[in-house]
């Protein structure tokens, strides 16, 4: 049975002092005593799920009949049920034990026979949901009809009172269960579902601090609930815990496969944190953005035509970069790719190649080998490129730039979300860097107090769960920390915004791109003819193909 201790966040507990120093949130930040300092952890670890192994070969039906035992036998049975997982037989001897019971007894009974339901995974439900029992459908009817909403829940309540009469929950847990339902429905509650524990213990605690700061910063006047969804077979269960405790709004879950557990489930104000087919909810993916989309759009509205791309071979680069190609040549421009390893690149040879440095040295030898002399050289590079796209990271690209100098190649260097600092709060002077502009996150401008992208994203799961009615009206959500916000066909889209380096390395918003004047079609023939270089495009990729004049 999951034993759930979630940690509430409200005003009253939101001491102002914490509002003053939010850089003290940390991943051992407490939500239910903000002055504590014994990490979360600890608490999600009292929070301990007790491993429900699948259920045994079911006995023989009982009869529901009342048979000729006492209690004593009933109890026998009811627990031989339990310790063979028969929960079939369980909640039959339960509702006979029921009717030989007094006041006292038959509300412990019932309580017995919820827990039972609410911890059962979706494998022995669907086993239940076989059975011929109707005692055993009435209760199953029970846990369906509380996690509906609205007239589909008024309508449920009618049918068990209409059709499971004789139900026992309808005596004390019905009627506790409908008030406790009645008193939270007032309150705004949001539920949290984060896998605490394993794999994605950091990146859930990151997650959770983004959203604990974006509370603070709001008016407060939700509360706030977290529930650690480390269990996939626990994953429906909890949904409906926290339905039962009140959510109004669910953040989460993370993980694709935990979202697949709920599929099914048609919940407007879920918001999911990553993307699955087939969902009937809102999905918001860390990686919703389309950079290269963005990266068109810019190199567009400068006029350019022809743009070098290099890319590692990491299969991210490798397709944002084949995406950016394709869509540059389908608007008839043109595009020259290299590529070049991730695990051990040579990035000085790697530049000469898009630039047909060795084209240059070709052109000396030969000069030299004419002449019969040594000659003083520099490598007379390839000048017809309006920009160059690198995706990579900051260090490598800290290598490029400079040796662009050493070549005297003046022209617009862009790069993707990848050269974003992991640390928001301390970001780097690099010199090397000088003029580089890159697709990132808002946070990275104006961290307010986050410190890396996935506190940016819990911020912004936030303000999604928040605003999910004025996004569903076609508004969008201009502050958002991962990009500008909106939300099209259930999926929350991100549009990053554009930072540059200065002259000194220090990061700022991008300043735009020069424009470049466009030529008439006699003077770009006659630019083309006194040029020493001629293109070729190749017919496999339409890739600019450099070659020295004849």
């Amino acid at each position: 049975m999951m034993s759930l201790k979630p940690f509430n966040l409200t005003k009253k507990n939101a001491m102002p002092k914490i509002r003053n120093a939010l850089l003290l949130a940390s991943s051992a930040l407490m939500l239910n005593a903000c002055t504590s300092t014994a990490p979360i952890e600890q608490k999600q670890a009292e929070a301990q799920t007790e491993v429900i192994a699948q259920p045994k070969a079911a006995s023989a039906l009982p009869s529901e009949t009342l048979q000729a035992m006492d209690q004593q036998q009933l109890k026998r049975l009811l627990s031989n049920a339990a310790a063979n997982q028969d929960w079939q037989a369980y909640l039959i001897y339960n509702q006979q034990l029921w009717v030989l019971s007094n006041d006292k007894q038959q509300a412990d009974l019932e309580e017995q026979a919820w827990s039972i339901i609410s911890s059962l995974n979706s494998a022995q439900i669907m086993q239940l949901q076989n059975s011929r029992s109707e005692t055993v459908q009435a209760w199953l009817d029970l846990k369906t009809t509380l996690n509906q909403q609205n007239s589909a829940f008024d309508l449920g309540i009618i049918n068990l009172q209409s059709f499971s009469a004789d139900a026992s929950f309808h005596k004390h847990l019905l009627p506790r269960l409908l008030e406790q339902r009645q008193q939270l429905s007032g309150a705004e509650q949001i539920a949290v579902l984060l896998p605490f524990d394993g794999k994605y213990k950091i990146v859930s605690n990151q997650i959770r601090n983004g959203i604990v700061k974006a509370y603070l910063a709001s008016n407060q006047q939700a509360t706030i609930r977290f529930y650690d969804s480390t269990d996939l077979a626990n994953i429906q269960n909890l949904y409906s815990q926290a339905k039962l405790d009140g959510a109004t709004r669910i953040i989460g879950p993370l993980r694709k496969q935990a979202i697949k557990e709920l599929a099914g489930y048609q919940d407007a104000s879920l918001v999911a944190l990553n993307e699955v087919e087939n969902s009937q909810f809102v999905q918001f993916s860390f990686l919703s953005a389309n950079p290269s989309q963005q990266m068109l759009d810019k190199l567009q509205a400068a006029n350019y035509e022809r743009i070098g791309i290099m890319t590692t071979d990491n299969k991210k680069s490798l397709a944002d970069a084949q995406q950016l190609q394709y869509l540059w040549q389908q608007l008839g421009h043109k595009a020259q790719i290299h590529i070049y390893p991730d695990s051990n690149p040579r990035l000085r040879k790697a530049l000469g190649a898009l630039i047909n440095e060795d084209a240059s040295i070709e052109r000396k030898n030969n000069l030299r080998w004419m002449l019969g002399q040594n000659l003083d050289y520099f490598p007379r590079t390839r000048q017809d490129l309006d920009a160059l796209v690198v995706f990579d990271n900051e260090q490598r690209m800290a290598v490029f730039r400079p040796q662009l100098d050493f070549f005297t190649i003046d022209m617009p260097i862009l790069g993707s979300s990848a050269l974003t600092p992991s640390d928001f709060q301390h970001k780097k002077i690099n010199a090397d860097m000088k003029d580089v502009r890159f697709l990132t996150y808002p946070a990275v401008l104006q961290p307010v107090d986050l410190s890396n992208k996935f506190e940016a994203f819990g911020w912004d799961s936030f303000l999604v769960s928040r605003h999910l009615n004025n996004l569903r009206d076609g508004a969008c959500l201009t502050d958002g920390k991962t990009g500008i916000l909106s939300l099209d066909d259930n999926r929350i889209r991100q549009k990053y915004v554009w930072a540059q380096y200065s002259k000194r390395g220090e990061l700022n918003a991008s300043q735009p791109l020069p424009i470049k004047q466009r030529l008439s079609t006699e003077a770009e023939t006659a630019n083309a003819t006194n040029t020493e270089q001629l293109e070729a495009v190749t017919p496999d990729n339409n890739a600019i193909e450099v070659l020295p004049a004849n």
